[in-house]
């Protein structure tokens, strides 16, 4: 078992939405196991919303990351990702959308 998960899931997020930047694909998964997003022996740890988080594209699962896991401000997670701190906006935006969507989808 690893000794951090939080810290292993924010570096697996920063490193492979830089690498998709980088090569500028579209998606790029950040692992092939979804299940090891998720994978924690912490009860608070809701399972359902991790699991939408997986499927969010690689940017949106990187910004969700650093603003609500690591606390980073927006102009952090700009910085971090080099990327217009607009662009962080629209992206969480986007991203809320889709886990709503996603969760909504669950609960029927």
């Amino acid at each position: 078992m690893m000794s951090s998960p939080r810290a292993w899931v924010t570096k697996v997020a920063i490193n492979g939405a830089k690498r998709s930047f980088v090569r500028r694909r579209p998606h790029v998964p950040l692992i092939n196991d979804d299940s090891a997003l998720v994978a924690t022996a912490d009860p608070e740890v809701d399972h359902e919303l991790w699991a939408a988080v997986a499927k969010l594209s690689v940017r949106q699962r990187a910004t969700v990351v650093l603003r609500y896991v690591e606390d980073m401000s927006q102009a952090e997670v700009a910085h971090e990702l080099d990327i217009a701190p607009g662009t962080v906006a629209a992206t969480l935006s986007h991203a809320r959308h889709n886990l709503r969507i996603e969760l909504e989808d669950d609960k029927l």
